[in-house]
């Protein structure tokens, strides 16, 4: 499942970063090189169809002066008067030959192929031709050139190909027809002249459809080519089915495959066109464009397969690690992971390993510990005395010195007591500084009833913190070590003063006393361990308390002492403002009543 997750992630990466990516880069590519083709080949085109139709024009131009020339020549008009006044055979033989003389030597000087029909008025005819027919439709060829349409004297073309339909091979011809102006018609018994020339651009058009099959026909290229008379319909087409069709219907039924481009043949107002296959001009970038893709793909491919193995190498070890982590889960710290593979991977099965063996030591460690916790609590409790029953007994010993008359005995013992019930019967750790206070009475009138009265004790308390909150028995070990270990087996006179006052949301605790003081050496060794200061009640040294406060409290929360040989010690204690619990104030209002109803008794 991670390794599936894993490979589908990558490749889903890889469609989405590289492969869409490139894949639309070179569809714009292959777009940008389409266009760029088509408009080379439009402009290459169409110089070709101009060119095309600019000769066709001047073919044109040659053939109406040529038939110009015919109407205007003296000599055949004479000839042709000649042959129609003709009234033997021999004579009209010899004027026919004498009109082919002129006529042929028209045809040589331009070395075209092409054929001359003259109509006369009374009806007659004379055809001329250099190339083979089987006859022509005199009357059809008449009424051609009898267009009422067309002024006598000018020189025009019949929208028309196929004007000798009767000839053999039916080739496409130019045909002009022309008749003679009415000043010269009074010399000439000519009516009209009709003349039909063959082109050779045409007859390869002619030569093309001739051989059009099923499979299909154009040119070498796939392409069209089409001559629209001024009418607009196609004359001539190496397409067969194209011929007698609309020019703009044919056009627009190729646009959309085929690049059309036509130009206009001026002196006959016909068409020349060409249209050619868009293939042809993008197969070069279309078979480009598909072996980029090709590529791509085997590209595509080749990276599949590499990322199937290269994921292989990191899922499957992948796979045994996280089926070890699974047998550590549930508690099989002997679980272990082959350190195999590469680096990577034995590093981490190396560090796998060591993380569980330490795991299995710190949990049989805390095992212990444990064990070893509980049987110090049972140990405990085996030697724990009940606090009341203490302050009962010591209550006793009070009353039978009040019945004995000591007095110090009984004062004694009250004050032992009120420290017994105020530390061994609590159960808060943070007291009232007032009730700490006095408490500090009371082990300081002890401390007193065992060394003598050498010593003062006072307060120096500023307003208001009287009712805060301090941790019991915080300051207790540090008057016990001034006793013990500042005023003791000095001259009486000295003193031991406790303060507190506020420093922004902190108090400081100070005991200070005007004893023998300590040496710079003693000093610096004071937190080095825990020390008992003597037989004190608690038998709780600065190390003790110091560490209770870093304990307790974060920073700056600390101990610190000052002390000069013979100049005394001063031991000050910074803990945050604490408020004292509700409740422990009317627990005290409550000990107190029953303290003092135990001593009066």
């Amino acid at each position: 499942m991670f390794g599936a997750t894993l490979v589908r992630k990558h490749m889903a990466a890889f469609l989405l970063l590289v492969a869409v990516p490139v894949a639309c880069v070179i569809l714009v590519i292959s777009f940008m090189f389409r266009r760029e083709a088509v408009r080379i080949a439009r402009e290459r085109t169409t110089e070709a169809v101009e060119r095309s139709a600019r000769a066709l024009d001047a073919e044109a131009l040659g053939f109406a002066l040529f038939t110009s020339a015919l109407v205007n020549d003296g000599v055949l008009q004479a000839r042709a008067r000649a042959y129609a006044s003709a009234s033997d055979p021999e004579a009209r033989y010899a004027a026919a030959r004498d009109i082919e003389a002129s006529i042929a030597w028209f045809f040589r000087i331009t070395s075209r192929i092409g054929t001359v029909i003259l109509f006369f008025d009374d009806g007659g005819r004379f055809v001329y031709t250099n190339y083979q027919t089987s006859g022509i439709d005199p009357e059809g060829a008449r009424a051609l050139c009898a267009d009422p349409r067309r002024p006598d004297g000018e020189v025009w073309c019949l929208d028309d190909l196929e004007v000798l339909p009767s000839a053999l091979e039916k080739p496409p011809v130019l045909s002009m027809a022309v008749r003679p102006r009415p000043g010269d018609a009074a010399d000439s018994n000519i009516e009209s002249i009709l003349v039909s020339f063959r082109i050779p651009a045409l007859d390869a058009i002619a030569v093309s459809a001739a051989a059009e099959t099923d499979a299909g026909s154009g040119d070498a290229r796939g392409g069209v080519v089409l001559v629209a008379n001024r009418a607009g319909t196609v004359m001539l087409s190496d397409r067969r089915s194209m011929k007698g069709r609309s020019f703009a219907e044919v056009a627009a039924e190729l646009e959309p495959r085929s690049l059309v481009i036509g130009s206009r043949i001026e002196s006959i107002g016909w068409t020349f066109a060409e249209a050619i296959p868009l293939r042809v001009f993008t197969r070069n970038v279309d078979l480009m464009t598909r072996w980029v893709f090709a590529a791509f793909a085997l590209v595509g491919l080749l990276f599949v397969l590499y990322t199937r193995s290269f994921f292989g190498d990191i899922v499957n070890p992948l796979r045994a690690v996280i089926a070890r982590m699974g047998s550590v889960a549930e508690g099989d710290f002997s679980a272990r992971a082959d350190e195999a593979g590469p680096v990577e991977f034995r590093r981490l099965g190396a560090a796998f390993n060591l993380m569980v063996s330490r795991i299995d030591e710190l949990t049989r460690q805390i095992v212990a510990e444990q064990k070893e916790r509980t049987r110090t609590e049972i140990e405990a409790l085996r030697f724990q005395l009940n606090p009341h029953f203490i302050c009962n007994t010591l209550n006793a010993i009070g009353m039978m010195a009040s019945i004995a008359k000591a007095d110090s005995i009984k004062r004694m013992t009250t004050a032992l007591t009120r420290i017994m019930r105020e530390t061994l019967s609590a159960d808060d750790t943070i007291f009232p500084l007032e009730e700490e206070l006095k408490n500090l009475e009371s082990y300081v009138y002890i401390m007193k009833i065992r060394f003598g009265d050498t010593f003062s004790y006072s307060t120096e308390i500023e307003d208001g913190l009287a009712c805060i909150g301090v941790p019991t028995m915080l300051l207790q070990p540090l008057v016990e070590n001034a006793v013990l270990h500042g005023l003791r087996g000095l001259p009486p006179g000295r003193s031991i003063v406790v303060g507190a006052r506020r420093e922004g949301e902190f108090v400081r605790l100070e005991v200070r006393d005007d004893g023998i003081g300590m040496e710079a050496e003693r000093l610096a060794s004071l937190f080095s361990g825990p020390r008992e200061g003597g037989r004190g009640f608690n038998r709780i040294g600065l190390y003790n308390v110091r560490r209770r406060i870093l304990l307790s409290f974060d920073p700056p929360c600390n101990l610190a002492v000052e002390s000069f040989p013979g100049a005394g010690t001063i031991v000050s204690l910074l803990i945050p403002l604490l408020a004292a619990p509700a409740a422990r104030a009317d627990a005290r209002t409550d000990a107190r009543g029953e303290a003092e109803a135990e001593a009066a008794t």
